[in-house]
């Protein structure tokens, strides 16, 4: 058993001085369970959102681990729309070579948010707050450490 607890901060940037965003977070292991909490204020551009996250997943055994994670975002701003975000996503890990490795697959269902694409916005199987719009993306992808 573990628990961990952090705290993060960033304050301004080269290009608008507006940027600023803090927060906490926590990760604990209990046996096979795995629980991350994460939660952010952040001011972009003079506007102030406020997101956060929790993370499930557990090992089921040396191979597989079912995960669960579920996002939101409130305070995103489309014109006069102050409106929530939210991402639910379920997936699963299979570890290999002598847990080096991972193939992780995840289903995510979008609400007022859109899928990533290749632009240089947001990244493919990432996603980001877009009012009125509700959708889905999937997600293959390996992982090695050496």
């Amino acid at each position: 058993k573990e628990l961990k607890v952090g705290a993060f901060t960033t304050a301004g940037d080269s290009e608008t001085q507006t940027k600023a965003r803090y927060g906490l977070n926590a990760r604990g292991a209990f046996d096979a369970l795995i629980v991350r909490l994460e939660g952010v204020r952040a001011n972009d551009a003079s506007v102030w959102t406020t997101g956060g996250s929790v993370d499930l997943a557990y090992r089921v055994n040396e191979k597989v681990q079912p995960v669960l994670r579920w996002d939101v975002l409130e305070g995103a701003v489309s014109g006069a729309n102050i409106y929530t975000a939210a991402a639910s996503t379920i997936g699963v890990n299979y570890y290999f070579a002598k847990n080096n490795a991972k193939l992780q697959a995840a289903y995510t269902h979008l609400n007022n948010m859109q899928g990533g694409t290749a632009s240089a916005v947001s990244a493919p199987g990432s996603y980001a707050p877009s009012f009125g719009v509700t959708g889905s993306t999937g997600i293959l992808s390996a992982q090695a450490s050496f």
